[in-house]
């Protein structure tokens, strides 16, 4: 468009720098104006084209595979591109654009994941730091109450070692024996076979002390004093295991023989120390007199133990007159019963 303004320019020019053809000049046509001016530009657009091909002739082979994939070269593109090549250029741009959005959206999505697992992370370090705290509270808690517990045990203990008490005062009213049943001049236990009965039970309680006591005393062991709580617990037990049809330590209703003995009231106070021991034994006939009772007893270590145990120092007798049914199958006998017991207040 510039050289087309410069041709027509010149032409101005030219007539008016010619008055004789003036007249020629205004009356020629606009064809002719146009065509010279078309001329002008085809020649100087052949002339740019020819220079640009010279131009691109000259580069090197390397310039010109740089320039054929799109990269900066020194060398012109001096063909016209053709509407294939723009079409895949412009598929190309499209395939470029999308792929350039398709990893956009993969990053926004990495990204959010990414926040994600760092969300998830902060509140699990929150959460177990919660709990890590809950179980510090609960520790120093038990701590606590361990150390409230053994301070209570020891004042306790304390006390317990400060504190005296009386021990209560044995009944005795009831029973018409000594309160500690000897042998004899002569070595013996007046009415050692005599065979229990409901009118004799005293006698047969105290010929089996006495019994017991010889036993002791030949083994240099303190004889055993008779304590009238003890006998309650003892004559319970007999009369309960004949009434019950049983033969043991243990009733029917769970009770044992330290139960029987507490409820007696001979462990008067939580704070005092015992030892508490229990012998059982049953017989028909010849087999039930306090002989044949103490000579089966002695015959078991285990109950020979409770006879000779150095610590015990009350002890109770307790007989009925008649034995468990379904052991001695109607036959007349006796069943005993004997605690040994002893009081630590020291």
């Amino acid at each position: 468009m510039h050289r087309f303004r410069a041709v027509i320019a010149t032409a101005v020019v030219l007539a008016c720098a010619c008055p004789g053809t003036l007249a020629i000049a205004s009356s020629a046509p606009r064809a002719h104006v146009a065509a010279s001016a078309h001329a002008s530009l085809s020649r100087a657009a052949k002339k740019a084209r020819s220079h640009r091909h010279k131009a691109y002739a000259q580069c090197s082979a390397r310039h010109r595979k740089l320039a054929r994939k799109g990269h900066r070269a020194s060398c012109p593109k001096h063909h016209k591109q053709s509407s294939a090549q723009a079409k895949r250029q412009a598929q190309a741009q499209a395939k470029a654009r999308a792929q350039a959005k398709r990893r956009a959206l993969a990053e926004r999505k990495a990204q959010a994941k990414r926040r994600a697992r760092a969300k998830h992370r902060a509140a699990a370090k929150r959460k177990a730091a919660t709990k890590r705290k809950a179980t510090a509270i609960r520790k120093a808690e038990a701590k606590r109450k361990a150390a409230a517990k053994r301070k209570a045990a020891a004042k306790r203990k304390a006390e317990a070692r400060r504190h005296t008490h009386k021990p209560k005062r044995v009944d005795a009213a009831k029973p018409a024996t000594p309160l500690v049943p000897l042998p004899t001049a002569d070595g013996s236990c007046p009415d050692s076979y005599l065979t229990p009965k409901a009118g004799n039970l005293d006698r047969v309680r105290t010929a089996t002390l006495c019994l017991i006591n010889q036993q002791r005393m030949r083994h240099g062991e303190t004889p055993l004093r008779s304590n009238g709580q003890l006998e309650q617990a003892a004559q319970g037990h007999s009369d309960d295991m004949v009434g019950r049809d049983y033969f043991n330590h243990t009733g029917p209703r769970g009770d044992t023989p330290l139960g029987r003995v507490r409820a007696t009231g001979y462990i008067y106070s939580q704070r005092v120390g015992y030892v508490i021991g229990e012998n059982i034994a049953w017989g028909t006939l010849g087999l039930a007199t306090p002989h044949a009772i103490v000579s089966a007893w002695i015959a078991s270590p285990e109950h020979l133990a409770n006879i000779l145990d150095q610590r015990f120092r009350d002890t109770a007798i307790g007989i009925d007159p008649a034995a468990p049914h379904s052991l001695a199958d109607g036959e007349a006998g006796a069943i005993y019963t004997q605690e040994f017991g002893v009081i630590i207040t020291g």
